[in-house]
């Protein structure tokens, strides 16, 4: 009897649970967002050599760099999945009672991952021909600040908008000084850790800088009226870029972008729980 229970026990343990699998997709949307990082930091560079073919440094610049390459499609596809499984799981905890403020950041990460997921898989369609090309991609930061203002109460709405990504930007730049930042990559071991820590610290700080541009960008629109004004990261960097010193913001921002990609490969590798 004893036997018998030992072994029900091992095929208890080789059944994939539901919580696996939450972990599984978790653990490869966090692969799908260290390469989506690693792939802003290529485009960011290529800003500081003047190369890129006119390549966005944005969201739909990354994913479409991931198209056009070898067996794109695939990587897309790939991709494409992992966004969604990682927006329906953050979509999912808010069915949890937790405290406030995970809810908030449950909720905005799934805002942002359903968004990543819109793009991938309009690209991805467009790429297989089901549908026609001009799709979000070609939709910029400018003409969407454009639209909220031309609303009533329009310039008050961008101006909320601004101020909550630069809210964002100091959350980043607060994570970027988290003294628990790495700890949670216990197979790393102590070296590894330490070198995880540093690269969420720079990570995060480009991240917070890139936010902060774009916020600023933002609420200037706001405050002068002017669609123009209003950028995505992409105008954000390139308008930088005119400027004395913007040689070292783009070289800043790339830095973080490539050691938060790595850091986030790190996480899908050896978290302990992916989904904080």
């Amino acid at each position: 009897m004893a036997t018998m229970d030992k072994a029900q026990d091992r095929v208890d343990d080789a059944t994939p649970s539901a919580e696996d699998a939450q972990e599984g997709a978790s653990r490869l949307a966090l692969l799908g967002h260290g390469v989506y990082y690693l792939l802003l930091a290529l485009l960011t560079s290529q800003l500081l050599t003047g190369g890129g073919n006119g390549e966005q440094a944005s969201a739909q610049g990354a994913i479409a760099k991931v198209a056009s390459q070898p067996f794109g499609q695939f990587l897309l596809a790939a991709l494409t999945i992992a966004f969604i499984a990682y927006a329906l799981r953050r979509w999912g905890l808010l069915i949890k009672k937790d405290d406030t403020k995970k809810q908030v950041k449950n909720a905005l990460s799934g805002a942002v991952w359903t968004f990543l997921s819109f793009l991938a898989a309009s690209t991805l369609l467009q790429g297989l021909g089901v549908t026609g090309g001009g799709g979000s991609g070609s939709t910029s930061g400018t003409s969407i600040t454009g639209k909220i203002l031309g609303l009533p109460g329009g310039q008050f709405l961008v101006g909320l908008i601004g101020l909550a990504i630069v809210g964002v930007a100091v959350y980043y730049g607060r994570k970027a000084s988290d003294k628990a930042l790495g700890s949670e990559l216990g197979e790393l071991g102590l070296d590894g850790r330490r070198v995880a820590t540093v690269l969420g610290r720079v990570g995060y700080a480009g991240r917070s800088l890139a936010y902060g541009l774009v916020g600023l960008f933002v609420i200037r629109a706001a405050m002068n009226h002017d669609p123009e004004a209003g950028k995505g990261l992409d105008g954000a960097l390139r308008t930088v870029q005119q400027a004395s010193w913007g040689t070292w913001v783009l070289l800043l921002v790339t830095i973080g972008f490539a050691a938060f990609g790595a850091f986030r490969l790190l996480e899908a590798r050896y978290a302990r729980n992916p989904d904080e």
